[in-house]
């Protein structure tokens, strides 16, 4: 047995791990993953402790940054996301039960990917178009209201902080 094969065979390295860079998994296949996470559910139910990211990382041995990195394999994908999903749903139904809801909405909103929606309404005129034709109706305005505005030239824009009388405004097509 050559050199190479016999430390494969001392390791028990698979082919997979023979070319991998860093260290190596702690968990090997999904099904011992899956085994700590119910575990880890099964022991907050006993004891009615809310299901959390940062209970569950603790109940798997690893770091938050560790989990994300498991939910970036294809393999271990629908494991981490349906433990995800199952402590997201456990903060979602504490909104309803009115208990610490500051703290959920703050979980679900940096856990979770959840977010405010604000909307605006907006009445009134929008002017949209050449900025030059902006410019040429607020002097307008301006002048209107026996007020003279800074002058502005088209070619160069605002004329470099010196003020005067305001020219006749031409139409720009």
């Amino acid at each position: 047995m050559n050199g190479l094969r016999k430390w494969q065979v001392m390791t028990k390295l698979t082919p997979k791990q023979e070319n991998s860079v860093g260290r190596p998994k702690m968990f090997q296949s999904v099904e011992i993953m899956q085994e700590k996470i119910d575990e880890y559910f099964k022991d907050c139910k006993e004891s009615k402790e809310p299901l959390c990211i940062t209970g569950l990382c603790i109940a798997l041995s690893c770091d938050r940054v560790t989990l994300l990195n498991y939910s970036k394999d294809e393999e271990f994908f629908s494991t981490i996301k349906k433990a995800k999903l199952l402590c997201e749903n456990y903060a979602e139904k504490q909104l309803y039960k009115g208990r610490n809801v500051v703290g959920s909405i703050f979980n679900l909103k940096n856990n979770y990917g959840w977010r405010e929606k604000t909307e605006v309404e907006h009445s009134g005129d929008i002017r949209t178009g050449n900025i030059y034709n902006i410019i040429n109706q607020v002097q307008r305005d301006f002048q209107e209201n026996s007020r003279t505005p800074l002058a502005l030239d088209s070619r160069d824009g605002v004329d470099e902080g010196r003020t005067r009388q305001a020219e006749p405004v031409q139409k720009v097509s």
